[in-house]
């Protein structure tokens, strides 16, 4: 008999959750869920905060797995779906036209969300949601993993986008984006982040923080701000910052156990407190301010200075300026520029490109600065593309800090004389070319002149 009772309360209990359970969130707002798990919300109006919690759902959450907003919601706050491992997917009708970038926080299981075709304001890309009107990528779903790349066209990834996003380890960013927000990849599990154009101008406080595994990031020409503790606790190995930031921050680069050498801009005049402080590791710093930067004493705390090399331009102003002079070797810094051509002969019209090489400590891309002694003779670009305009000569040059290379450009018209072939440079510095000359009626050829 007793056997009997135990089949009978395990059947009623199987029985209990098969059934559909329904409830009301609040006087507008109804919720159902069936036998599989679906929870279908009703109503009209803004979800509230935290409904798995607060709402007569939470003695079912363990159930949901899968969810769908219906037609009428009009917003969804902030951890409204929160703190869940259980729910995989959200659906997301027209109707809504706010959401919170908290909305879904730490649901731990969520891999899908998707968004009526619909909605005037959101559209989901990959799961992640995107506002279009603001070109703001608000919030991906925790379980998002591997390679993300972010759609072109967006230009603020938001607060804590992919905040705790473990499974991402490798992000492409677009030349569309201008900001990387408050903690957007903080803890989470990149290893790789890759920034195409110059576009981006800031990235916020915390954005990298914690992201144990990222080893390397190339920040283009463009970015002059970063915020505090942005890339804490990162492995980054090596850092080179870009011309024009004016700024780093407190904390910055605190306790980035890897990091080894780091390259400050001339830009840079204000360094704050523990910006590198725990950088156990750090052997080398490069500055390029020709005049040291007044810092906290905390600046470097933990590391051994006296252990460390210092390469700068003035190495007495430094040796002379508190914290820098603790430095155990100061040393000065040394770049040189060369360019594949000393001078070249083109037609005009004619278009050819010069090829620099660059000897320094610093990695590419280097901020070369190009220019034509006579603009109007011939142009060049900021990629070494010249462009012959008119007759004449000019001196074309390709500096980097305060290194200069030359090359002499002359535009010939046709018709009097001309250069029917260019030979590839070989890469001992001189072209060769066969030049025809009209000289009256009579041409005369000099072939493989050599011309340094």
């Amino acid at each position: 008999m007793r056997k009997i009772f135990i089949v009978f309360l395990f059947s009623l209990n199987n029985l209990v959750f098969a059934q559909t359970h329904s409830g009301s969130i609040n006087g507008n707002i109804t919720w159902t869920l069936d036998s599989d798990g679906l929870l279908t919300i009703s109503g009209e109006g803004d979800l509230p905060d935290n409904i798995l919690g607060t709402t007569s759902l939470v003695a079912f959450v363990s159930n949901i797995r899968n969810v769908v907003i219906e037609y009428g919601i009009t917003g969804i706050n902030a951890f409204t779906l929160a703190n869940t491992t259980e729910i995989k997917s959200v659906s997301i009708p027209s109707s809504v036209t706010t959401i919170d970038g908290h909305a879904f926080r730490l649901c731990e299981g969520l891999n899908s969300i998707t968004i009526h075709q619909d909605n005037p304001v959101f559209f989901s890309h990959n799961n992640v949601i995107i506002n279009k009107i603001t070109n703001t990528l608000l919030l991906a779903p925790v379980a998002i993993s591997g390679l993300f790349s972010v759609p072109d066209g967006v230009e603020i990834i938001d607060f804590c986008a992919f905040w705790m996003c473990a499974k991402l380890t490798s992000v492409i960013i677009p030349a569309s984006v201008l900001t990387i927000g408050d903690y957007a990849f903080s803890e989470t599990g990149l290893t790789s982040v890759s920034i195409s154009g110059n576009s981006l101008t800031r990235i916020g406080n915390g954005a990298f923080r914690s992201c144990f595994n990222l080893s390397n990031i190339q920040l283009p020409v463009s970015v002059r701000q970063i915020g505090y503790y942005a890339f804490e606790e990162c492995s980054l190995t090596s850092f080179y910052f870009p011309e024009g930031v004016t700024i780093i921050e407190e904390g910055t680069f605190e306790n980035c156990q890897s990091l080894v050498f780091i390259s400050i801009p001339a830009s840079v005049d204000t360094i704050g407190n523990y910006a590198f402080a725990g950088c156990n590791n750090l052997t080398k710093v490069v500055n390029l301010n020709p005049v040291p930067q007044t810092i906290p004493k905390e600046t470097f705390d933990g590391i051994n200075l006296s252990a460390c090399t210092l390469r700068v331009f003035d190495v007495t102003a430094y040796k002379n300026a508190p914290v820098w002079e603790d430095f155990g070797t100061i040393e000065p810094y040394e770049v040189d520029i060369t360019l594949n051509m000393k001078e070249i002969f083109l037609l005009k019209g004619a278009t050819a490109t010069l090829m620099p090489t660059v000897t320094s400590e610093l990695l590419p891309p280097y901020s070369i600065a190009w220019d034509s002694s006579k603009p109007i003779v011939a142009s060049v670009s900021n990629s070494g593309v010249l462009l012959a305009l008119a007759a004449g000569s000019t001196v074309i040059s390709a500096s980097v800090l305060e290194s200069v290379a030359l090359c002499e450009l002359t535009v010939l018209e046709p018709g009097n004389s001309a250069i029917k072939k260019t030979v590839d440079n070989s890469g001992t510095g001189y072209l060769r070319v066969n030049l025809y000359i009209k000289v009256g009626e009579k041409e005369e050829t000099v072939k493989n002149t050599k011309i340094q």
